[in-house]
C-alpha cells in the first residue's frame, strides 16, 4: 500500500490541528508583512492570520492531487505517480515546517512584547 497519500492528509490534519492549539497565544493583529528594511507594515486580524497557512496548503495540496485527473494526458501521471505524490508530501512537510517556524513560542513572545 502506498503510505504517502496518508502522510499527506496527516501533514494537512497537523497543520490545522497546531494552528488550533496556538490560537489563544497569538495578539488580535499578527503582522502579516515586512518592508524591504525589515519593518513591520501590515497586519490581519487573528483567525486570517492564523488560518491562512493552513488553509493555502490544504489549497494547493487539493489542486496538485486533482491535477492528474483534469489533465488531458493523464496517462502520463501514472509512470511517475509515487514521485509527484512526494513532491506533494515535500510541499505539504515544507509548509508545516513554515507553520511551526511561524508558530513557534519563542517567534509568538517576540510579536507580543
Amino acid at each position: 500500500m502506498n503510505l504517502i497519500r496518508p502522510a499527506i492528509i496527516g501533514g494537512l490534519i497537523l497543520t490545522f490541528l497546531i494552528s488550533l492549539a496556538a490560537y489563544p497565544v497569538f495578539p488580535d493583529q499578527i503582522i502579516s508583512h515586512w518592508n524591504a528594511a525589515g519593518e513591520p507594515d501590515g497586519t490581519m486580524e487573528k483567525p486570517a492570520g492564523i488560518g491562512l497557512v493552513p488553509l493555502i496548503t490544504a489549497a494547493l495540496a487539493a489542486l496538485l492531487l486533482c491535477l492528474p485527473r483534469i489533465d488531458p494526458p493523464r496517462k502520463n501521471y501514472a509512470a511517475f505517480r509515487d514521485w509527484y505524490d512526494g513532491f506533494i508530501l515535500a510541499f505539504v512537510l515544507f509548509m508545516l515546517a513554515v507553520l511551526m517556524f511561524v508558530k513557534s513560542p519563542d517567534t509568538i513572545l517576540a510579536e507580543s512584547s
